[in-house]
């Protein structure tokens, strides 16, 4: 279920500063047990 303690997270290698709120297009690269690794 959703816990927040718990919930996977996406990270995200980048090459600019970013707004809050912001989309951007990413590429997911790397997996880990609950999180996602990607870069721009």
């Amino acid at each position: 279920m959703d816990v927040p303690e718990e919930d996977g997270v996406v990270f995200i290698k980048r090459e600019k500063e970013l707004e809050l709120g912001s989309f951007i297009e990413c590429k997911i690269t790397k997996v880990s047990d609950y999180d996602l690794i990607g870069e721009m």
